[in-house]
């Protein structure tokens, strides 16, 4: 879906914010380049330094490559790697699954305290999860079946906030 300004997410025109290569050194610089050129409403560039290289569990290892080894990888020469601890490595399950359409994509992002990209609210400041627990042994299967039963609630909701510190590579 579009955000509020009426433009996807991730949008290599509008946005500037979606690269085309597959996770590589040259892709990396490629992103960070993109970021720091990410201009504030009065078209100044603001220079966003991405803090956090964030990849599914299948590029795991590639991302282990990219951000800890001393020399360019697959380089047979002796490059220094610019992209060595230039971002926290942070793999996220979450991600879509081998097999599916994106389980390629990756993404940079900046450090929340210099931009705010997504925000997460919480109803009524309640954080934590309710736990609710029927122990009525009158109602249910309680008194029949020795059962007893849970419900849990969690009342939350997200917004972007600021595309700018956000970047997808595919």
């Amino acid at each position: 879906g579009n955000i509020y300004d009426g433009n996807a997410l991730f949008d290599a025109i509008n946005h500037k914010n979606l690269g085309s290569s597959a996770l590589s050194s040259s892709a990396m610089q490629a992103g960070v380049t993109a970021m720091r050129e990410q201009t504030s409403y009065a078209s100044k560039r603001i220079g966003l330094r991405p803090k956090y290289l964030i990849v599914p569990p299948e590029l795991e290892f590639t991302g282990l490559v990219l951000v800890k080894s001393a020399g360019v990888p697959g380089s047979n020469n002796n490059d220094i790697n610019p992209m060595m601890g230039y971002t926290q490595l942070i793999v996220s399950p979450q991600l879509p699954a081998a097999g599916t359409p994106s389980n390629s994509s990756w993404y940079l992002a900046a450090d929340p305290a210099e931009v705010d990209t997504v925000e997460i609210g919480f109803v009524g400041g309640q954080v934590n999860p309710a736990l609710f627990i029927q122990d009525n042994p009158l109602f249910g299967l309680n008194f029949t079946q020795d059962a007893v039963s849970y419900k849990c609630r969690h009342e939350y909701g997200g917004a972007v906030m600021d595309w700018r510190g956000l970047y997808r590579g595919i």
